[in-house]
């Protein structure tokens, strides 16, 4: 007959062989101390990214404007600037661009120099290594540049050649692009469109493996849309003959591609 010493240590035995068995088993178990938690088995599920894009007209144009001015001192060159500024804030006024449509991007005064290597004073016949670098002013220089939101795009060519004639020195860039009211719509339609398109992916994945999915566990979104980009040169713009006018400028934006992603798990039933 076993003793009851001997009889519990068998019962210790057995119980750690069976918890040991049952760790090997479970790869999820973790340590925590002294103790082996088994962690509940992983959901199984099928991941997949759906897509969906379309093709649409750019609905606002996106032009920087910049105006520079110079003058003998910073004063001067700043008043130059900004009466300058104002004739063209009118002639945008005038066109039907608004006020909130219009804000400064750059504003800079400084100074304009040109320099030289020279001699020192009393050594005219000095070697190069004994320059040195001299600075001579040219006056002052001022640069303002508005940043421009014209929704009627119609008349982006028209509204670019009025302010150049209102005094604006150079068209710093243009894009097209959409307004945020018509690119959140696109965008919303376009994630249910790759939503359903994630969910049909993980459908034929399931049916070829000979399973089914069911409940989304998880989804997640990378939306984005690219404008079209052009750069602008008046000077491309201008009649080959002295004095004639230059042509109406005429801008197209063409199309531009939206396009939205998601991706997302599905448990396998």
């Amino acid at each position: 007959m076993i003793g009851k010493e001997y009889g519990l240590i068998i019962v210790a035995l057995v119980a750690v062989m069976f918890f040991t068995a049952g760790c090997a088993t479970n790869p999820s178990a973790t340590s925590v101390g002294n103790l082996t938690v088994i962690n509940p088995p992983t959901e199984h599920t099928i991941t997949t990214t759906g897509e969906a894009q379309t093709m649409v007209e750019p609905d606002q144009l996106v032009v920087t404007l910049e105006v520079e001015s110079s003058g003998s001192t910073a004063s001067q060159a700043q008043s130059a600037n900004a009466d300058v500024i104002d004739e063209v804030m009118k002639s945008l006024n005038a066109n039907g661009v608004e006020d909130e449509k219009i804000k400064t991007s750059y504003y800079n005064v400084y100074e304009d120099k040109k320099g030289r290597w020279v001699c020192p004073e009393g050594n005219p016949d000095c070697e190069e290594s004994e320059k040195e670098y001299e600075y001579t002013s040219l006056g002052y220089k001022a640069v303002h540049r508005l940043t421009v939101k014209i929704d009627d795009t119609d008349k982006g060519g028209k509204i670019l050649d009025d302010a150049v004639d209102a005094g604006v020195t150079e068209v710093y860039s243009i894009y097209f692009t959409l307004k945020d009211g018509t690119r959140d719509e696109i965008e919303k339609e376009l994630l249910s469109q790759a939503a359903a398109n994630a969910k049909v992916k993980a459908d034929e994945i399931a049916s070829g493996l000979g399973v089914t999915v069911s409940t989304p566990t998880s989804a997640s979104t990378g939306s984005f849309y690219w404008p079209t980009y052009k750069s602008y040169d008046y000077a491309d713009f201008a009649m080959a003959e002295a004095g004639a006018p230059a042509p109406a400028t005429q801008l197209s934006g063409g199309e531009m591609e939206v396009s939205a992603s998601v991706t997302a798990s599905f448990l396998i039933e």
